[in-house]
C-alpha cells in the first residue's frame, strides 16, 4: 500500500540492484493502478486514490528508466525486439490513458540509452512554458536536480483565467 514512511520507502528503494531485462509497461501499468480509483479495492482503506472526478485532487506520476523496456512477459518476449516493440506499444497506450484521466506524467530518463530516452519523452505531459515533464539526467546531480524540478512544479500554485 501507499505509505507516507520516508524510512520505509529509502530502505526498500536501496534493496533494488541493477541487471536483467525491462518489463516497463509493467511499471507504468502499476503506476496508474496506484492513483486509479478504479483499483480502491486492492489497496487499504487509507490508501484508496481519489475520483477523476474530484478536482480538489490532482494526480501524477513519476516513471523513470536506465534501460530499453525490451520485455513483455505476457507475449513470451524477453529481452528480444519483439518484447521491446510490445513493451513500448503498453507503455505509450498506458501513458495517453493516464493522461487522458487529467494525470500528469513526468518521466526521467536515467543514463539511458537514446531509445529509452525518447520513450519516456514520447510518454510524458507535453512540456508547457510553466512545467517540464521530461528529463534526461545522466548522473546523481542531474538526476537530483529533475526531482527538485518535479517538486517544485508538483508544488506551484498557479492562477489561471
Amino acid at each position: 500500500p501507499m505509505t507516507n514512511d520516508a524510512t520505509k520507502l529509502k530502505n526498500h528503494i536501496n534493496s533494488f540492484s541493477i541487471g536483467g531485462c525491462t518489463a516497463g509497461h509493467t511499471a507504468i501499468a502499476w503506476a496508474h493502478y496506484m492513483v486509479s480509483p478504479n483499483w480502491n479495492g486492492a489497496w487499504d482503506m487509507q490508501s484508496e486514490a481519489a475520483s477523476y472526478a474530484d478536482t480538489n485532487t490532482r494526480k501524477y506520476a513519476i516513471i523513470m528508466t536506465d534501460g530499453i523496456l525490451n520485455t513483455h512477459i505476457s507475449t513470451g518476449n524477453v529481452c528480444t525486439t519483439a518484447g521491446e516493440a510490445n513493451s513500448r506499444a503498453g507503455a505509450l497506450a498506458l501513458c495517453g490513458e493516464m493522461q487522458s484521466r487529467g494525470i500528469k506524467v513526468y518521466t526521467i530518463a536515467f543514463d539511458a540509452p537514446t531509445d529509452a530516452a525518447q520513450l519516456m519523452q514520447d510518454c510524458a505531459t507535453p512540456n508547457t512554458v510553466q512545467s517540464q515533464h521530461h528529463f534526461n539526467a545522466s548522473d546523481k546531480s542531474e538526476l537530483e536536480n529533475a526531482f527538485q524540478a518535479i517538486a517544485k512544479d508538483i508544488q506551484s500554485l498557479r492562477l489561471t483565467s
